[in-house]
């Protein structure tokens, strides 16, 4: 099964912290970080589109 990393962060952002530590021990932070930092930079973009 296959996720977009947009998807896959907002999903992750709004879980349950229980189930956030679980996937930060199973994927990395280094991982879970890239895909916030994704996630920060396609709502920035949306948010300049909406702005124009």
């Amino acid at each position: 099964m296959r996720v977009p990393a947009i998807d896959f962060a907002e999903l992750y952002l709004a879980a349950p912290i229980e189930l956030q530590d679980r996937l930060d021990k199973r994927l990395g932070t280094i991982t879970i970080d890239a895909l916030i930092k994704a996630y920060d930079a396609y709502i920035d973009s949306t948010q300049k589109d909406r702005a124009s």
